[in-house]
């Protein structure tokens, strides 16, 4: 006798319907997922960025950048939204933003009105 391949279930037990996709994007995200380029945006200098003038105005939620840190040739922003503040790192999202570039004083941002910079405000 060949076993089943198919399990063997209670009678009157069916598998349940999938309520939800676990990896879809949330609806209050996909606007700003579809608004988004579809290829890797391509890294710049933040100086060549400010010299240039493609800086975008800044973010319309307040964003803060708190402070850089450096170290075994890797860079994290430490940036406060939303209430709150922690790290983030090259590629990280930041809401409906995306962190492109941490430079010694600032970080580029993308996001659904472009690009966005900010800078790091030392205390005097």
């Amino acid at each position: 006798m060949r076993p089943s391949s198919q399990p063997i279930l209670p009678r009157g037990y069916g598998i349940p319907a999938t309520v939800r996709d676990v990896f879809a994007i949330p609806t209050e995200f996909r606007p700003v997922f579809a608004a988004l380029p579809a290829a890797a945006p391509e890294r710049k200098n933040t100086a060549d960025i400010l010299s240039s003038g493609q800086a975008a105005e800044p973010p319309a939620i307040p964003l803060v950048l708190v402070g850089i840190i450096s170290g075994g040739g890797q860079k994290v922003a430490i940036i406060k939204y939303a209430g709150g503040s922690r790290s983030y790192r090259i590629n990280d999202f930041i809401g409906p933003y995306q962190l492109i570039a941490i430079e010694s004083a600032a970080t580029v941002l993308l996001g659904p009105k472009g690009r966005s910079t900010l800078l790091l405000e030392l205390e005097r």
